[in-house]
């Protein structure tokens, strides 16, 4: 869509009282699209942070992942929490985006709620992830439309949709909804969620305190082992990354040879 095409959008935050950013680079925000802060652009984007119930959406394009544009909206949780990631099983972004993670931090859900995501954890962090992810939490979140995939990393919730999830004149208002409607029970379950094994550590996290929080977590904190889960590298990825480095032996071994036959004599 072109800048023309999103006025609406603008309209929408004046109509509101929200504030307006057309474009913000390297956002000071957690998250798998987020963990090379010098490589995501927002577009777009609607502050919602004194809203009655605070949220942050965007347009956001990370580099190195295509050219493809997903929509990222972001509300404050009353506690930290430990990074649990939930994808869908039908139309995840992430795997479009080349996102994979660490098979051995997959939770069984089973039944219904299986079939339609997976949840992933930091190791030992199961019985937290259920604390959270309760049945009716569940219920809630396969009813939610254009919900592709969600992130819990500190005290924020990423939701993760296609573009135009919100960014049509007749969906946009569904942002503001979904917060709500997410705001309700999640955040009464994560109202009380503490980390007992913490140990009281400080947060690493040199950003944090820039980024859309809910300004009542205190000193409260999530062990360093259950703040970010685990990536890993694709098949096609690894396809790829065999490719460019033979690409380069290969183009190594003609240079040597080059060389060598230039500065042998007789060579010419």
């Amino acid at each position: 869509m072109t800048k023309a095409d999103l006025g609406f959008v603008e309209q929408y935050c004046k109509r509101h009282g929200f504030g307006y950013l057309p474009a913000w680079d390297n956002p000071p925000l957690s998250g798998l699209l987020f963990r090379s802060r010098d490589r995501v652009q927002f577009r777009t984007v609607i502050d919602a942070r004194t809203a009655e119930t605070p949220f942050l959406l965007g347009c956001a394009q990370a580099r190195g992942r295509g050219r493809r544009k997903v929509a990222v909206l972001v509300m404050p949780l009353r506690r930290p929490v430990p990074n649990m990631i939930l994808m869908s099983r039908r139309n995840s972004l992430f795997s479009g985006l080349g996102i994979a993670l660490e098979e051995t931090q997959l939770l069984n859900l089973g039944g219904e709620f299986g079939s339609s995501f997976s949840l992933y954890c930091p190791n030992d962090y199961e019985p937290d992830a259920l604390f959270v992810f309760t049945p009716d939490v569940m219920a809630k979140l396969v009813d939610a439309t254009g919900v592709s995939d969600l992130e819990f990393v500190d005290d924020r919730l990423l939701i993760y949709a296609s573009v135009d999830t919100f960014y049509t004149p007749q969906r946009l208002a569904q942002a503001s909804e979904l917060v709500t409607f997410l705001a309700d029970k999640i955040g009464q379950q994560t109202r009380f969620y503490r980390d007992l094994g913490s140990s009281g550590e400080t947060a690493s996290d040199p950003f944090r305190i820039e980024q859309l929080t809910s300004g009542n977590s205190g000193n409260l904190t999530v062990g360093s082992q259950g703040r970010r889960i685990r990536t890993r590298t694709t098949g096609w990825q690894k396809a790829g990354i065999t490719v460019v480095s033979l690409a380069v032996l290969t183009a190594g071994v003609y240079w040597v040879t080059m060389v060598t036959s230039a500065l042998t004599p007789g060579g010419n």
